[in-house]
């Protein structure tokens, strides 16, 4: 707001001193005109200076009213950030959870493909067992087989049927 000098308030300000009886009557009338001049020329400055201040005022309201905006929207800005951030932790926490399980889920899959290679490896020890053993019965029943078509075994079959005894 620039500043009126005030060399020319205190001019402005200050009256003509009143004519008196010494001094002609148009310089009483020069005296008020001057006067009049004067006070217009301070009452347009002060229409001036109050329109400014009102002018100052709206601007005032108006960068209140941003501000407060601003500041509505940097606590909406700032609640957000704190539920981002909450959810953020939680998700860390749920990806730290789920890499454990993972790791966990890791071990027991290894300790499952070892326990099946081992079940694995019983399955084929008891397949070899079993076919030693299926191809000794087949011997064996050949061998039965035989010796219950030979005739030696039929003699003694006759024989113990004639003697009252029980055969093999």
């Amino acid at each position: 707001m620039p500043e009126v000098p005030a060399q020319a308030i205190d001019a402005e300000q200050r009256a003509p001193a009143p004519a008196g009886p010494t001094e002609p009557a148009s310089d009483t009338q020069n005296g008020v005109a001057q006067l009049a001049a004067a006070f217009q020329a301070l009452q347009a400055r002060h229409d001036e200076l109050l329109h400014r201040f009102l002018t100052l005022i709206e601007e005032r309201r108006a960068l209140d009213r941003a501000l407060f905006a601003e500041r509505f929207k940097t606590a909406g800005l700032q609640r957000d950030l704190d539920v981002f951030q909450r959810q953020w932790h939680t998700s860390q926490a749920e990806l730290t959870e789920v890499r454990t399980q993972n790791d966990h889920h890791k071990q027991l899959a290894l300790k499952l493909q070892g326990d099946i290679q081992g079940v694995q490896q019983q399955l084929q020890t008891l397949r070899e067992q079993h076919t030693k053993q299926v191809e000794m019965n087949e011997a064996l029943q050949k061998e039965l087989h035989d010796m219950r078509h030979s005739k030696v075994w039929q003699l003694g079959q006759k024989y113990w049927k004639l003697t009252g005894q029980k055969g093999i």
